[in-house]
């Protein structure tokens, strides 16, 4: 299928099961919210999907690309298909915004461009309509690390989108955002997939904003799928099942309890 599609994923570390038969499917344009307490697997889970971890059993398809049956230059090229965000956004924070967002373009050049930062102008105009697309046309100039949090967050997903990935991984993104700014972010990050047709698997703490935001909800316990649902069916119940009444801060759950 196109999107993201998981099956009988398996993975152990250290001889202690990981991950044990996870399936999971993300459409095109669809937006699905990972939830779970620390150590349920989500953050291998994302390394499995992402191609950067061999997982033991199972299958992982990214638009119609099984990455776990490549190896070599097949699976560097699948793997460009996704895009990565995270909680730190990964910036080169003495770069400018918009150095930052043709490094998605880094796998298109040869390598002297790349060391030189010598982009074709196509790619030059890409960046500079992804940083509008984000609202950050104005910043494009101005150092990474001169922008605020929820602005170097934009930058990440501009930088996802000149990538012209299929599926966007977001780890956490907006944990070190305050709820105004997170939910911004989170308002964005569900446009873009309805207008790119991009498949996005975000894993977060902050449940009020998988509630708001996600087109479905996923429940990840001891490396198992719990539940998956639309958000209107995530009753209390089953959050204190899944968070086992660790972690799971009050304000997460205003609105549903």
């Amino acid at each position: 299928m196109s999107g993201l599609s998981v099956h009988a994923l398996h993975k152990a570390r250290g001889g202690r099961p990981v991950l044990s038969g996870v399936d999971l499917a993300v459409r095109p344009g669809e937006v699905v919210a990972l939830l779970g307490p620390s150590g349920a697997g989500k953050t291998t889970l994302f390394r499995c999907v992402a191609g950067l971890d061999a997982p033991d059993g199972g299958r992982v398809t990214v638009d119609r690309a099984e990455l776990t049956a490549l190896a070599g230059r097949p699976l560097a090229q699948a793997r460009r298909r996704v895009a990565l965000v995270y909680q730190q956004f990964n910036l080169l924070r003495r770069l400018s915004a918009l150095d930052n967002v043709l490094a998605g373009r880094l796998h298109t050049i040869p390598l002297w461009r790349a060391a030189l930062r010598r982009f074709p102008d196509a790619d030059r105009q890409a960046a500079l309509g992804a940083l509008d697309r984000v609202g950050l046309l104005d910043k494009a100039y101005a150092r990474a690390d001169r922008l605020s949090g929820g602005q170097q967050q934009r930058v990440a997903l501009a930088r996802a989108l000149v990538q012209d990935a299929a599926l966007l991984l977001a780890d956490e993104p907006v944990a070190s955002l305050d709820p105004e700014t997170a939910s911004g972010v989170m308002a964005l990050l569900r446009e873009l997939a309805a207008e790119r047709g991009l498949a996005v698997l975000v894993s977060l703490h902050q449940v009020d904003q998988a509630l708001a935001f996600a087109d479905r909800v996923l429940g990840l316990s001891a490396g198992r799928i719990a539940f998956d649902l639309p958000p209107a069916a995530v009753t209390p119940d089953r959050l204190r099942t899944l968070f086992g009444g660790r972690e799971l801060p009050v304000a997460s759950v205003v609105g549903v309890i």
